[in-house]
């Protein structure tokens, strides 16, 4: 009977769990599939994507973004975008960007402070110069990703290098795919907290059932504790989830802030005939 009992309760915890695994892998072979270059069908796509509770990391959720919504840009441009949003602190954007696309012709001192001027940027606030021990140069600027933005749509193009504002538009297509991966993510743990909710409930009753059933077989048998124990982790699961929707209340007014940037940012482009 003390077998009965304990391979009956993992049985029941296994086959539940189970249904809520998805893979990456898989995802290619959807039935959802869109393809267009305006991001119109992609608040569809987010919702699909979190209603099947297929989970992504950020750096997947743009590589899926670039092949459905605009395949024909430059892939290789996403990795830095992803690396400014994500890194820690202000001054996160080196000045070897400014060089590779297309900002300055060259990384003199001279050259780069010129075109900061000219930019109307000021130091400390958009950028910073710092000394270095290295050659061949003397001194690094590092740039905030706003600064870097601002740069992209409104510097000239330098000679053959690439065009700054056609990445400049592009960058401002990679923050709405970020706002939507935003939404995505918290969808995604609504969703997982709900259905983590009828686990715990659907376990919760086979377990008071096993209880009810085999408590005084248990008792004699000494797995009543066992019994106890599982039925105390998922009340204590059933509390982690009431935190982990707090964190999401606070997630969605911190999201909210972020789409009112972007809007922002919109129209002041728009209205320099810019975007």
């Amino acid at each position: 009977m003390n077998y009965l009992i304990f391979f009956s309760v993992i049985k029941l915890l296994r086959e539940q769990r189970g249904t809520l695994s998805y893979s990456f892998s898989n995802l290619q072979h959807r039935a959802f599939v869109v393809m267009d270059t305006d991001l119109s069908g992609a608040s569809d796509y987010v919702k699909y994507l979190a209603d099947t509770l297929t989970k992504l990391t950020v750096s997947e959720f743009f590589k899926e973004f670039h092949y459905r919504f605009f395949t024909s840009e430059d892939p290789s441009f996403i990795p830095l975008f992803l690396e400014l949003v994500t890194l820690p602190g202000d001054f996160v954007v080196h000045q070897s960007n400014l060089l590779e696309y297309g900002i300055v012709p060259s990384l003199t001192l001279r050259v780069v402070k010129n075109k900061f001027d000219k930019l109307g940027l000021i130091d400390a606030n958009d950028y910073l110069l710092k000394e270095v021990y290295k050659e061949p140069l003397a001194h690094e600027f590092f740039l905030t990703p706003e600064a870097f933005r601002f740069c992209l749509l409104r510097a000239p193009r330098c000679g053959n290098k690439k065009n700054p504002y056609d990445y400049g538009r592009y960058f401002l297509l990679l923050e709405k795919v970020y706002s939507f991966y935003q939404t995505y993510r918290l969808s995604y743990l609504e969703k997982l907290t709900e259905a983590d909710h009828v686990f715990i409930e659907q376990n919760m009753q086979k377990i008071n059932n096993l209880e009810y059933r085999y408590s005084n077989q248990a008792e004699e048998a000494g797995m009543y504790e066992l019994v106890q124990f599982i039925k105390t982790t998922n009340e204590r699961m059933e509390q982690k989830l009431h935190e982990i929707q707090n964190e999401i209340n606070k997630f969605r007014s911190s999201l909210s802030n972020v789409q009112d940037e972007i809007c922002e940012i919109r129209e002041i482009a728009e209205n320099a005939g810019q975007y």
